[in-house]
């Protein structure tokens, strides 16, 4: 929708017990329908809120844009305002989820636990429980993925 009448009206005419989100979607618009200005570009222009930059924490982002919706029309805070600094990516001991691969699995293994002998992927059947345990202490898990595992069946009984 193109102009302010048109997105009005779509509004007028969506039933109340819909949520509809605010500001729409940018596939409904891009244009500000709204009676509010466009949220400015460079913070020294903001007038009706109290800005702090930069915005340094995931909860620092969420009061500056519920603050901002009550005077402003936007999409997204510029991204030259937000300076949330990014997790490491080596979480693996607080957030106990097994890695990705087999690589990641026996790096971290051989980093908390030097003198274990267990090595991924598991190739032979009879070090499977040795395995298991020792993904037990450093991780969290109700199913093992497939790629820990590289070990021939068992053969059918006869």
């Amino acid at each position: 929708m193109e102009d302010t009448d048109t997105v009005k009206q779509f509004l007028n005419t969506i039933p109340h017990y819909y949520a509809i989100p605010n500001p729409l979607l940018l596939a409904y618009t891009t244009i500000n329908y709204t009676d509010k200005p466009d949220l400015p570009q460079e913070p020294e222009l903001i007038s009706e809120v109290n800005l702090t930059l930069s915005i340094s924490t995931p909860k620092e982002l969420i009061i500056v844009a519920r603050a901002f919706r009550e005077f402003y029309h936007f999409y997204a805070i510029p991204s030259t305002w937000i300076k949330i600094p990014e997790k490491p990516s080596n979480l693996l001991a607080t957030n106990k989820q097994i890695p990705n691969s087999n690589d990641k699995i026996n790096t971290f293994i051989s980093t908390k636990d030097p003198q274990s002998t267990i090595y991924f992927p598991i190739t032979n059947q009879e070090d499977i429980p040795a395995a298991i345990q020792l993904l037990q202490q450093h991780f969290e898990f109700n199913n093992l993925p497939n790629f820990i595992f590289s070990v021939q069946d068992f053969p059918p009984p006869q």
